[in-house]
């Protein structure tokens, strides 16, 4: 099912892309259908059967679907339109209703931005288009030289000035979107925020945890460090990339290299104060098989997690029934890959959830969805500190 959304365009940033693609599939299943129903006999008789099927298919269906494939256009750039268009101008009631200027000001240059963002879209494809069209009109001599040179120039003057605001117009609200909505949604929530959005983790943080050995490049924003209820934590968004270097044969039979980049790791990175009773490091990892030797005494959390430890001793030292728990809860409210690391009196928590607190220039997404989606990560984290750390560490508890 999801498969099948994601085909249908249900996680585009543009709302109407499902109601197109769904018109287009709707009229490719008409067009598929009357065809089988005429021609399935013919198919059925072999490979040249199939061809003569194939070239009356062109010739009968071709220009029906063509005109069914524009009016499935039409159907779903007008419903889609007029979907977007309501989105966006609730988006501004909502924002006029809140009386703050900032975050009006904010949604007005999020939608300069996206329509700009989409007019250049737009007229690169129209542009593709027309060069095609004036090739084989110019060719076929039905238009003269001059007429044809004088749209590229036009369609290019468009192109380089939608262009040249794009990369502008993106980072002015990007930066104010991180200002406006995520800086005062973090004070809003947590206590002593310092954020610094340019800002990662330090690279030995993410070393030190051990979690990820193999990569060999690191990126990443939106630095944090804050308290909640008496819990202080550090964290930012990470990417680890592995490049590594791999040989192929090309068309000539020569052998040549080339470096392939595979993604370890794209989420959140978050580093927590914990007085382990043990020294001995203790991680935790997504399950992947049955690879894992220690199992634990909670089903839910082996059917989920492997454990690489010195021995079963040195995990359950830490991994305590409530440490058990505390972790199978905060996975089942992510609902996203997470691996931890117990070493140095620290807990290491990395997320699997994409880039976070990031506007989208590109849809049509309103900023309603968009505080939305940033209140949903703030909640996220603190769901984090609140059900994975004991608030009594383990040998305040007398655990021995």
């Amino acid at each position: 099912m999801e498969k099948a959304k994601r085909i249908l365009g249900f996680y585009s940033p543009y709302s109407w892309t499902k109601w197109l693609r769904i018109s287009f599939a709707t009229i490719g299943l008409v067009i598929a259908f009357a065809f089988w129903s005429n021609f399935s006999s013919l198919m059925a008789s072999g490979i040249f059967g199939l061809i003569i099927a194939l070239v009356l298919f062109v010739i009968i269906f071709g220009p029906t679907l063509a005109v069914l494939i524009g009016i499935a256009a039409g159907i779903g750039a007008i419903i889609g339109g007029i979907q977007s268009g309501r989105k966006q101008a609730k988006s501004l009631e909502d924002s006029k209703k809140s009386g703050d200027p900032e975050l009006l000001a904010l949604d007005r240059l999020r939608i300069r931005v996206q329509v700009v963002n989409f007019l250049f879209l737009a007229f690169l494809v129209f542009s593709i288009v027309a060069v095609i069209a004036c090739n084989i009109l110019g060719g076929l001599e039905l238009i003269p030289k001059g007429s044809w040179v004088a749209a590229m120039l036009l369609l290019g003057g468009i192109l380089a000035f939608l262009g040249f605001q794009i990369s502008p117009g993106n980072k002015k609200y990007k930066s104010s979107f991180k200002e406006i909505i995520v800086r005062k949604g973090l004070e809003t929530a947590l206590d002593n925020v310092e954020y610094n959005p340019a800002c990662k983790l330090d690279e030995s943080v993410i070393r030190e945890s051990g979690l990820f050995v193999d990569y060999s490049g690191y990126t990443g924003n939106d630095f944090i460090k804050a308290e909640k209820n008496g819990i202080s934590f550090i964290q930012s968004d990470a990417r680890l990339v592995k490049e590594t270097s791999e040989y192929y044969i090309d068309s000539d039979g020569d052998r040549r290299s080339r470096v392939k980049v595979d993604k370890l790791f794209e989420g959140r990175f978050m580093v927590f104060d914990y007085d382990a009773i043990s020294n001995e490091p203790v991680e935790v990892h997504p399950r992947k098989g049955s690879g894992s030797e220690i199992n634990t005494e909670l089903e839910a959390f082996n059917r989920k997690f492997a454990v690489i430890a010195k021995d079963a001793e040195s995990a359950f030292r830490i991994l305590t029934p409530q440490v058990l728990e505390g972790i199978t809860l905060a996975s089942d409210k992510l609902g996203c890959p997470m691996h931890l690391s117990f070493r140095n009196d620290k807990i290491y928590v990395a997320i699997s959830n994409g880039d976070t607190f990031e506007a989208a220039a590109v849809g049509d997404s309103t900023l309603m969805e968009l505080r939305k989606s940033v209140a949903e990560e703030i909640q996220a984290v603190i769901d984090m500190v609140g059900t994975l750390y004991l608030k009594k560490p383990l040998r305040e508890r007398g655990t021995v």
